[in-house]
């Protein structure tokens, strides 16, 4: 092995998630989602679904590079019932997804107030490994606009089982910066971070035919995270939950 590549082996191993922090964020996870669906919730009628999404969701996420830097953990929250653009704000969601959080935030005495960002809220962690949960509120995508980005991925050359799949999976996402930002039935923003995945995943395994499957879990599994050799489209967003 020359000089170049020991100096590239170095690099990977300083960047791959560390057991411990992997195992807080899957706890942290998982513990908002039962948070969620619990029978008490003010959102429990709305059918909340958690899933990850980002670096996390993919199997990418690697240590921060820089001192006092936390690990991040992009997650949506999907209302899939009882919530519509044309019944409620962007504001209207933001607030009824932040109203658990706070109660969340409070119930497990985490000390450090609940974070308002543009697309978002971030809450914070600091009980031995230094975390913070960036939740995305949304609502699914009516079918007809899922309809018209599966005919617009398949324009560019995706087949026409993956494009429904992933279009399936699209959601409205709240902005505050948007204009109309606290208007019922306005324009909402497009994003699709569970579809991302699934199409991130067909093209990194192009050897063989993935079933993919629409998860219907209160919950979903984290993916596992690999060490060596696995890997573990209109207005529309993918992956930028800030």
């Amino acid at each position: 092995m020359d000089i170049e590549e020991r100096s590239l082996l170095v690099a990977v191993e300083a960047l791959e998630l560390p057991p411990s922090a992997y195992e807080k964020a899957v706890q942290r996870y998982k513990s908002l989602g039962e948070w969620f669906s619990r029978p008490e919730s003010s959102v429990a009628e709305n059918d909340p679904h958690i899933f990850v999404q980002g670096s996390f969701a993919l199997g990418t996420a690697i240590r921060p590079l820089l001192a006092g830097e936390s690990y991040d953990l992009d997650l949506s929250c999907k209302l899939r019932d009882g919530v519509y653009p044309q019944t409620h704000s962007q504001s209207d969601l933001k607030e009824l997804v932040g109203i658990e959080l706070e109660g969340y935030r409070e119930a497990k005495r985490i000390q450090e107030a609940l974070e308002e960002k543009n697309r978002c809220w971030r809450l914070y962690y600091q009980d031995g490994v230094s975390f913070h949960m960036d939740v995305v509120p949304g609502v699914p995508v009516e079918e007809g606009r899922r309809q018209e980005l599966a005919i617009t991925m398949e324009s560019y050359g995706v087949k026409q089982v993956l494009a429904r799949d992933v279009s399936n999976l699209a959601i409205y996402i709240t902005d505050r910066r948007r204009p109309d930002y606290e208007d019922v039935d306005a324009g909402w923003m497009v994003s699709n971070p569970d579809g991302y995945c699934k199409w991130f995943e067909s093209r990194s395994e192009p050897v063989y035919e993935k079933e993919l499957v629409t998860l219907e879990a209160q919950v979903d599994e984290v993916p596992f995270l690999s060490t060596k050799d696995e890997s573990s489209a209109g207005n529309t967003v993918a992956q930028t939950p800030s």
